[in-house]
């Protein structure tokens, strides 16, 4: 990919969703065949082959161009289902969140009104 708003488009989304899903780039890598070292490239850069695109969109299991544009299906998407999509972007990322707080604590986390 070249056109420089698609490539950091790519950038931030494949960084994006590594986070939210509590994956290393190790991890990632793992997943679609890729060492680490090209994970963070390809975050520093964005520059992926649309096979590696396809793959990493494979893994995040959304469409690739959830990866690839910035507002990805605007137009044929309605406005309920794209922010539904974001509902769901966001519970991801507040759950990773709450992980991680309750891996600081140390101690496992109680499900609600189970003590």
């Amino acid at each position: 990919m070249t056109d420089d708003s698609t490539v950091e488009t790519c950038r931030r989304r494949i960084k994006a969703f590594r986070t939210s899903q509590g994956l290393s780039q190790a991890e990632l890598g793992r997943q679609v065949g890729l060492g680490q070292s090209r994970i963070a490239a390809i975050e520093a850069t964005g520059s992926v082959t649309i096979a590696q695109a396809a793959a990493f969109a494979e893994v995040f299991n959304v469409p690739i161009d959830m990866l690839i544009y910035e507002h990805p299906s605007a137009v044929t998407d309605p406005p309920q289902l794209q922010r539904l999509r974001q509902l769901l972007i966001d519970l991801d990322k507040l759950r990773n969140d709450i992980r991680k707080t309750v891996n600081m604590l140390g101690r496992p986390a109680h499900p609600a009104g189970r003590r």
